[in-house]
């Protein structure tokens, strides 16, 4: 939905997603285990933040963040 992403970087100040974890996992850039969690929970935290409470992509974002902390 373009008008969405339009809106995006007003709204989420810290950008992360799994193409950048995967490419920094790829390159050894992460110092240890606890920097690449915080990217991944970033992740997980930016798509609650930016998508509305009952839609489809933020009820999964919670359910995947969720098995990632287990």
């Amino acid at each position: 939905v373009l008008f969405r992403s339009l809106d995006y970087p007003q709204i989420v100040k810290q950008p992360m997603d799994l193409g950048t974890v995967r490419s920094k996992l790829e390159k050894d850039e992460y110092k240890d285990i606890y920097a690449f969690a915080a990217d991944v929970r970033l992740i997980w935290s930016n798509c609650v933040l930016y998508n509305p409470e009952g839609t489809d992509i933020r009820i999964v974002c919670q359910k995947i963040s969720q098995k990632f902390e287990e």
